[in-house]
């Protein structure tokens, strides 16, 4: 004859899945809340029907890109700031090779160009980083 288990493992099993049945409701209740948040922020690959592996493997994603759009924000923000201080540098070398001030400022339309484009860049890649921070 087989054995039949006795009443105490019986009854600490009923706890275990009841505990795990808990546990499973309130992850599919964090499911729901994330996949909210993410559709609210715009992120995607935040499924909650995704296994947990590709749900963490997207959040890692995720983050990756967030980390090399600020990177790459942060390496425009720089070369803008240099072409702007070379554009001032050569502004201020000029005024000085001619001997005037600023009212006497030749016009280099060329120089101001790209330093007014460098500035376009450093701007939208600010107002893009703070969006996104």
């Amino acid at each position: 004859m087989s054995e039949l288990p006795d009443l105490k493992s019986v009854d600490q099993l009923k706890k275990r899945i009841a505990q795990y049945e808990g546990l499973l409701a309130k992850r599919a209740e964090l499911d729901q809340r994330l996949e909210k948040l993410a559709s609210e922020l715009g992120l995607v690959g935040l499924r909650s029907s995704a296994p947990a592996a590709s749900r963490t493997t997207a959040r890692a994603n995720e983050a990756r890109s967030l980390t090399l759009k600020r990177y790459w924000i942060e390496k425009k923000k720089k070369e803008a700031r240099a072409t702007v201080l070379q554009g001032q540098e050569t502004d201020g070398a000029s005024r000085e090779a001619s001997g005037g001030g600023k009212s006497e400022r030749p016009v280099d339309k060329k120089a101001d160009r790209a330093r007014s484009l460098a500035m376009k860049k450093y701007w939208a890649a600010k107002k893009k980083a703070m969006a996104t921070v």
